[in-house]
């Protein structure tokens, strides 16, 4: 990370980071070299190679995906079978338990529910026949702290999603969708993005994506669902647009029906991004497309997909701030943000308070983060609306609650993705992986986000015939709102 963008940070997110373990507290240099590297496969956040750093914690969330991003020898030893041999089964448990043991934060849960149980289920998978028995025989052992987050995902899944002909690039249509009412519906077109010019719109529904049936595709994602810590129209959504991309240049065969219920066919080239890249630490490039706007009504709006690139992000929150800040509304658009840096959740948000608040906490085993918000100037006196859907992710869900919980904005939308907690997923002896969180987090009212996400204050039910008619219903209730509609 550059020096100035160390600087814009410190300055601008105002996150008070303590830690127990020497007995006191301490603001550590403003970011460590913690990577988290991203897991690849749905599980929407990256994983951690370093977790803790000295006696503090640096929190990165990501709930975006990079399904193509799997090397070669994990897909590899994702699509074989796991051993059916005792010894390596017993070796998968015993890891299991040891990484639990090793990482959880509450240690008294685990005194209670987990110290334990070892040799209870050695035995038990000393009695089973086959893969699936051992497998089950771990999962039990895994329920048994109540917990969401922790999991075996089965080889096999990884095969089915690779069956899906994901591939690498920046490339983009230009479009979102979203599962709704059971189907592939078009969200958003970007105006003269490739989606546009094949003459995709907004309400379209896609009946197949690479020779992939709409239904296929749903399927294999739901089943990924069931696996993960996750709702299928999360996992639907980010598999569908990911199967959207590739390499700039190339081109990807939609089929879909349109608004005269009439069957259209193109191989769309995929355009460059729309937005730019940002790296941190050693995380892959992750990609961030900002876009503002002053809407009719002299409403402030601000859209950005993922909590990477601070310098731009706050910069960007700043000037709207020095520029706008007598608007009668602030609408902050976070869906489809799939995360990131949590502490940017502080810095975007320090000018919409009056006092010190905060808006969260997260705990790992030994440190705690604190998310508090630091007044800035000029305060923004509007109203303030977030905008969120099942595809706000982790930072998104933190900032989104957070505002909520402080009284500091009313959020519109959808139930977003309840995938908030960092984990990490890695692969176990017998060739399934293993996904497990490293901390927890609450809201500053003490409310978890993780498993449930972020219930709107308002709910705006989102149809193919509401978004043919309206474009966009929830953006159109968040005007209506700031208007005193």
């Amino acid at each position: 990370m550059g020096a100035s963008q160390k600087k814009v940070l410190a300055d601008e997110d105002s996150c008070a980071l303590n830690s127990r373990e020497k007995g006191r507290s301490r603001v550590p240099d403003f970011l460590s070299e913690t990577t988290l590297m991203n897991d690849s496969i749905f599980r929407l956040q990256f994983e951690m190679r370093q977790v803790f750093r000295l006696c503090f914690v640096t929190v990165l969330t990501l709930g975006g995906v990079l399904l193509a991003s799997q090397n070669a020898s994990q897909k590899a030893r994702a699509d074989e079978p796991a051993p059916a041999e005792q010894d390596v089964q017993l070796e998968t448990l015993r890891k299991v338990w040891q990484t639990i043991d090793e990482v959880h934060w509450d240690r008294e849960l685990i005194e209670e529910k987990w110290s334990g149980i070892l040799p209870e289920f050695e035995e038990k998978l000393s009695k089973t026949e086959d893969v699936d028995g051992a497998r089950n025989v771990i999962q039990g052992m895994i329920d048994r702290l109540g917990q969401s987050h922790f999991g075996i995902i089965p080889s096999g899944i990884y095969k089915r999603q690779n069956e899906l002909g994901i591939e690498k690039g920046s490339g983009t249509l230009g479009m979102q969708i979203r599962l709704i009412d059971g189907e592939l519906i078009v969200t958003r077109v970007s105006p003269e993005s490739p989606a546009a010019e094949a003459g995709l719109q907004v309400g379209d529904r896609l009946d197949q994506i690479r020779s992939k049936s709409a239904d296929e595709i749903i399927q294999k994602a739901s089943e990924s669902a069931e696996f993960k810590a996750g709702r299928a129209e999360t996992y639907v959504g980010l598999i569908a647009e990911a199967m959207l991309g590739g390499s700039v240049g190339n081109k990807v065969s939609v089929h879909w029906t349109d608004g005269n219920d009439d069957s259209q066919q193109s191989d769309i080239v995929l355009g460059p991004s729309e937005g730019t890249f940002a790296e941190f630490g050693n995380l892959p490039a992750a990609e961030v497309v900002m876009k503002t706007k002053v809407l009719p009504g002299g409403v402030v709006y601000y859209h950005f997909s993922s909590f990477f690139n601070p310098v731009q992000l706050v910069t960007k929150m700043k000037t709207l701030m020095e520029e706008q800040s007598d608007s009668k509304g602030l609408i902050l658009d976070v869906r489809g943000n799939r995360g990131g840096i949590v502490l940017l959740a502080c810095g975007i948000s320090n000018w919409l308070t009056t006092e010190p608040t905060a808006i969260g906490i997260m705990k790992s085993k030994t440190s705690e983060l604190k998310l508090r918000l630091n007044p800035r100037k000029p305060h923004f006196d509007g109203k303030v609306v977030v905008l969120i859907d099942e595809l706000s992710i982790s930072a998104a869900e933190i900032l989104a609650g957070g505002l909520q919980d402080a009284t500091l904005a009313t959020v519109i939308g959808s139930q977003s993705a309840g995938l908030v907690l960092p984990s990490i997923v890695s692969q176990l002896p017998n060739g399934d992986r293993f996904q497990y969180a490293i901390s927890d987090f609450q809201t500053g009212e003490g409310r978890r986000l993780e498993g449930t996400g972020v219930t709107p204050d308002m709910v705006v039910p989102v149809s193919q015939e509401s978004l043919r008619a309206e474009g966009d219903p929830v953006l159109k209730r968040a005007l209506a709102l700031i208007e005193g509609e």
